[in-house]
């Protein structure tokens, strides 16, 4: 007799504790940022941050080769949430185009595109690698007739 009474309450005593390991195993399903969540912002802020130097050709307006960009280099800081950017060497007259700093963020939810925040430029990731980036944007200056309007493509690479 005393041999069942300790196998049925044996029996409960197992059904609780896969009950809770259950519990336990299912509620481990990581938090934000981790392997079970990954974060693309994040991500993308990761191949951003570092110093780009114009590649041979890099700068174009409307898909024409633009002179006088040589040595520019252009850096990232900062991570999802944003940062600063530096720029040198930067073409004659060109400041509408590359201001030499300020700040940037994501455009909205959108990790494809940043935004210049001091200028209000919105620029397109065409591509990001661990060694190559390549921007386009649209420069509208009020200066009518001003060189420096139209649709830029700046291509960069880095070590």
């Amino acid at each position: 007799m005393k041999l069942y009474y300790y196998m049925k309450h044996l029996k409960h005593l197992l059904a609780a504790l896969v009950f809770v390991s259950l519990i336990v195993f299912t509620s481990c399903g990581g938090g934000k940022g981790g392997d079970g969540n990954p974060n693309p912002a994040a991500d993308q802020a990761e191949k951003l941050v570092a110093t780009w130097t114009l590649a041979a050709n890099g700068a174009k307006l409307e898909s024409q080769a633009v002179d006088g960009w040589t040595g520019f280099t252009l850096t990232f800081t900062g991570d999802e949430d944003g940062g600063n950017y530096s720029t040198t060497n930067v073409a004659l007259n060109s400041e509408a185009v590359w201001p030499a700093s300020g700040t940037w963020s994501f455009d909205g939810d959108d990790i494809g595109r940043i935004l210049r925040e001091n200028d209000g430029v919105s620029i397109n990731i065409s591509s990001v690698t661990a060694t190559t980036l390549t921007l386009a944007f649209n420069i509208n200056t009020a200066v009518r007739g001003s060189s420096v309007d139209g649709n830029w493509t700046f291509t960069f690479t880095t070590n």
